[in-house]
């Protein structure tokens, strides 16, 4: 890969974003009625655009889960090969009481930190998407931290939890990029990810419209 992509992937807040209001329509083969704009799913009503297929259809729900576990394994074992102690869907408590489950948690004795990682594939859609994935994931996760301080007995001090946003086609934002070099997670293994991504949302996709 040439140092002007490396650099360009790097500064660039979000790449391949597009307006996502486009209709499918139906063509021939598809199983899609010419007459309608609707899902072609028949439990489905939504409108069929490709964010709804990319992430919400239940057509196609094993496949979506499927690629959301992908990108957690692979960044937990880039974490592991880094010394980190990984442990993978975690089941944990939220001060309410409520039980949550935990994509990644990752403890490093020798930095004393503590991490709740939990990447997210979603349709790209505007530059403050990654900070609301963010936000959003830590109005979930941080109610959980002393009950995970406590399993793990690390101080609740050093725990912190990151939402990390991928694209559905493959983009990375600007946040989840610097988080991910502060880990120092290789540059090879970011790219692995987005294009398992690309693959994946493809497979999504094809599944979607020629598969009954």
């Amino acid at each position: 890969m040439s140092k002007y992509l490396q650099r360009s992937l790097r500064i660039s807040p979000v790449y391949c974003v597009t307006d996502d209001m486009q209709y499918f329509g139906g063509s021939r083969n598809t199983g899609q009625n010419l007459s309608t704009t609707r899902c072609r799913h028949p439990d489905c009503s939504e409108l069929e655009t490709l964010g709804h297929v990319l992430g919400q259809c239940p057509k196609g729900e094993l496949l979506i889960n499927a690629r959301h576990h992908r990108v957690r394994h692979a960044l937990a074992i880039s974490l592991k090969t880094l010394n980190w102690e990984i442990h993978e869907e975690v089941h944990c408590v939220s001060s309410d009481g409520s039980f949550r489950r935990a994509d990644i948690i990752a403890i490093n004795g020798r930095l004393k930190r503590a991490l709740v990682l939990d990447p997210t594939i979603r349709f790209e859609r505007n530059l403050n998407q990654a900070t609301e994935v963010d936000i959003e994931k830590k109005s979930i996760y941080e109610p959980c931290l002393p009950y995970l301080s406590q399993k793990y007995n690390v101080p609740l001090k050093q725990w912190s939890v990151i939402g990390l946003l991928f694209g559905s086609r493959g983009s990375i934002t600007k946040f989840t990029w610097n988080y991910l070099k502060e880990l120092h997670i290789p540059f090879d293994s970011v790219m692995s990810v987005l294009i398992n991504i690309i693959k994946d949302s493809l497979q999504i996709l094809h599944h979607h419209l020629y598969f009954n």
